[in-house]
């Protein structure tokens, strides 16, 4: 099935180009995980971490599938408080 995905800053969506072929809806998620992991750390290395955007998964015909939110990519650790 050929996915589409969409990154979205805010109100803002950024079309994902001509989309890929993917077995099912776990490898597209799968797949949308690994591209937010890669902005999110382009940004880190930048200074930045932005948790609030998210990948928009679509259907060939367009229709949505699921969202994939940044914060949902990564697992974050805090220190403890004494």
């Amino acid at each position: 099935m050929l996915y589409r995905f969409n990154l979205i800053e805010g109100f803002d969506i950024v079309s994902g180009g001509d989309g890929i072929d993917l077995p099912n809806n776990a490898a597209a998620r799968a797949y949308a995980i690994a591209a937010a992991r890669s902005i999110i750390a382009d940004d880190v290395l930048c200074g930045t971490l932005v948790l609030s955007h998210s990948i928009e998964i679509t259907a060939e015909d367009g229709a949505q599938l699921m969202i994939m939110p940044f914060a949902d990519a990564i697992a974050i650790d805090r220190p403890s408080t004494i």
